[in-house]
């Protein structure tokens, strides 16, 4: 029945209201989101339906991204299990039965901004208890409220509201003013600059009005606006009170205390040996700044003092101490004094004596020299040498000097020194730097002994020399120095070596040899002092043909007694064999030659069969006294060579056995019965050789030899040419 009449009281309105809707904008849409369905426009949105069933529910307050600002008609028919419901702030208007029936519905704030209540908009919401009607609301629809026998409406004193609820009997009107104020703090400490919030809280609610005014009693110090917010503008204490505009009078305060903002940018200045400066930016409205040190041994802070200005000098500090500072700011009023807030610790680490620089060492035999640059504040220094049987330094000098001398070093020796800067102050208080320097030498080697020439090794650019070899040295270094021009260096690894061919020389030039040790470390090398010296004469090159044939006589000579590495090689070409039975006996002539067509290889100057290159062939004569008158005239040739030359000449025939192959008649012998050499005649001998560096290292000898010799009663004879390659592969 009360359905059916509703329908009748409202039917008018509610063709109405559909004969609009069908003329709505063509961009309008129906959206669903969860529960809710929203008639949604370009700019607004309509809620059409819910179709929850929760107790408490909140319409949102968007549908996508338009506000929604109107509850539609019939929104919330008849829904029984909605106790209470939240209505968004966007909201205007509530249709025409938008809560007909709800009948758990208890209570219902309407939003400020609402203009228009529909007719039966709560009929008989049988449980309803409460409802807040704003000022804003300027029309309320027929039967609004019908058969909500329990509510109260809360309303604004000379509102329309007010008038509505009067011309009802079975509503009861009431105008709720608050009964307390009380305000998030009652008291907030603030820095200059800084802002907070207070917020007031006022019961018991809902209220029919319940703004609120705020107040400062000196916007010098701070200052509120109407939401709450408070600055901070200068040192003080200021009360800010806040008052309800609802004519309760009700109204609570805070107190608010302003201090000095927190220095910023606290940092290090100078640091010295007996004052730390201390250094930070200005705070706007601040009179001064309190400093304060950490006492380590109270283990709390206490005041250096107080300036005006943006620093402070310690002048308590100590070298090398590892300080804690802070600060704050302060505003003197006719009051009291105001205080900021401490800065974070400053630890500040005074400076200890400097590093030593530019450390550097030289050594002697038994001694080393150390020198440095000066470290900063220091007043003395201490060398250390390290103990490796202790493994540690043990200090050896201390000196206020930048040099100093460690002896009683042995030689040859590596050592490691460091040096620490150190400053003592006036009560003979000693710190010292927080790092040592250190270097590494070696010292020098014992000197070389009993350099010597090797006599008869002095050639066209090179000569030899030995010594007494040390032990524990890397090396030796040795400096041939002529009396103009560079010295030519060589170096000989191992300790062991004795020995060594100084090569690259110039001719016929006196040379000053000295020696000198070497120990070779990670460190660097360690040299020993030179020690005696040699003198020595490179062989002039010859500048003659007939110079050029003694001294190649003089090279020949010495070779005989050769005892390096060779190569002898000969070959022979056999001709005119005749006699009986020539065929069946040329084979004799196979054993007449030691060497035969082999490469004899000569190690140390002796072939495989322990024989020397002298073995095969016969010398020019004993000592070489062959002169040029006795060559074929015009057969001497000479010609240089880079450090040597190279010489041809021809031997006549008569001094042709001065050199010539051996002739083995006993293995001949032994090898064919009846066998008896008759004759052996050398002809003219061509020698081509090299010379270098003063020895002979290629020598060329073609002989020719016509042998007769009879096998029984048979005579023979034959021609043959003999080749022989000299070659000396190392000298």
């Amino acid at each position: 029945m009360k359905k059916r009449l509703l329908k009748t009281l409202i039917f008018t309105a509610l063709l109405m209201s559909i004969l609009f809707a069908f003329n709505l904008s063509a961009s309008a849409k129906t959206v669903v989101s969860g529960d809710f369905k929203f008639d949604v426009g370009s700019s607004s949105a309509t809620l059409l339906e819910y179709t929850g069933t929760d107790k408490k529910v909140e319409i949102p307050s968007k549908a996508g991204s338009v506000k929604v600002t109107a509850i539609g008609n019939e929104a919330f028919w008849q829904n029984k299990t909605m106790t209470e419901v939240i209505i968004p702030g966007n909201v205007k208007s509530i249709g025409d039965a938008a809560f007909n029936e709800c009948t758990s519905l208890k209570k219902v704030v309407i939003p400020s901004k609402v203009t228009k209540i529909g007719e039966g908009a709560f009929w008989y919401c049988s449980a309803l208890e409460s409802v807040v009607i704003p000022e804003s609301v300027s029309k309320i629809g027929n039967n609004a409220f019908k058969g909500c026998n329990a509510l109260t409406a809360y309303t604004v004193k000379g509102s329309y509201g007010e008038s509505y609820i009067k011309g009802l009997d079975y509503v009861k009107l009431a105008y709720r003013y608050a009964t307390s104020l009380k305000l998030s703090s009652s008291s907030l400490t603030m820095a200059v600059g800084g802002t907070k919030t207070l917020t007031p809280t006022l019961s018991p609610t809902p209220l029919y009005n319940d703004a609120v005014s705020f107040k400062s009693a000196d916007t010098k110090v701070a200052t509120v606006d109407t939401s709450g917010n408070i600055t901070a503008v200068g040192a003080g204490t200021v009360k800010i009170t806040v008052t309800a505009k609802d004519g309760s009078k009700k109204s609570a305060t805070c107190t608010v205390t302003v201090n000095p903002a927190k220095v910023k940018n606290f940092r290090t200045g100078t640091l010295i040996v007996s004052s730390a400066q201390l250094n930070w930016d200005k705070v706007a409205g601040a009179t001064g700044y309190k400093v304060y040190k950490y006492n380590a041994s109270t283990k709390k802070w206490a005041s250096l003092g107080t300036t005006t200005k943006l620093t402070f000098t310690d002048k308590t500090a100590k070298i090398g101490e590892t300080l804690k500072y802070r600060v704050r700011a302060y505003t003197k009023t006719t009051a009291k004094t105001y205080y900021g807030s401490y800065t974070s610790t400053l630890t500040v680490k005074m400076p200890a004596p400097g590093t030593v620089t530019k450390l550097t060492a030289a050594a002697s035999t038994s001694y080393v020299k150390l020198s440095w640059g000066k470290a900063d504040t220091a007043t003395g220094y201490r060398v250390y040498q390290y103990s490796p049987s202790k493994k540690k330094f043990v200090r050896k000098v201390s000196t206020t000097s930048l040099k100093a001398t460690v002896k009683g070093l042995k030689a040859g020796t590596e050592y490691t020194f460091a040096v620490q800067a150190y400053y003592k102050d006036s009560k003979g208080n000693v710190t010292f730097a927080e790092k040592q320097e250190t270097v590494v030498i070696t010292t020098r080697p014992s000197k070389v002994t009993g350099l010597t020439l090797i006599k008869g090794s002095e050639s066209f650019d090179r000569i030899s020399v030995s010594w007494t070899p040390l032990t524990g040295v890397t090396g030796y270094e040795l400096q041939c120095v002529p009396e103009k021009g560079e010295a030519v260096t060589r170096t000989v690894p191992g300790a062991e070596s004795s020995r060594c061919v100084i090569d690259s020389l110039t001719y016929g030039t006196a040379y000053t040899v000295k020696i000198r040790a070497y120990i070779q470390k990670e460190s660097g090398t360690a040299y020993s002092y030179y020690g005696s010296e040699v003198k020595a004469q490179t062989i002039a090159m010859p500048a003659t043909a007939d110079e050029a044939f003694s001294s190649f006589t003089a090279a020949l000579n010495a070779t005989k007694n050769y005892s390096g590495n060779a190569a002898l090689y000969i070959s022979t070409d056999l001709g005119n064999f005749s006699g009986e039975n020539a065929d069946k006996y040329q084979s004799v002539t196979d054993n007449a030659f030691k060497a035969k067509s082999d490469i004899a290889v000569f190690e140390k100057g002796l072939d495989k069969n322990g024989l020397a290159p002298t073995a095969y062939i016969t010398p020019l004569s004993s000592d070489c006294t062959l002169t040029a008158q006795q060559l074929n005239a015009g057969s001497l040739t000479y010609k240089g060579n880079g450090s040597g030359y190279e010489i041809s000449f021809t031997v006549p025939g008569e001094n042709a056995a001065l050199i010539a192959p051996v002739i083995d008649t006993a293995a001949i012998e032994k090898s064919t019965d009846g066998f008896s050499l008759g004759s052996c005649t050398y002809k003219n001998t061509k020698i081509t050789a090299k010379v270098q560096s003063g020895y002979i290292s290629h020598m060329e000898i073609s002989q020719d030899v016509e042998v007769s010799f009879k096998i029984g009663l048979r005579s023979y004879s034959y021609t043959q040419t003999v080749n022989t390659v000299y070659a000396f592969i190392e000298l």
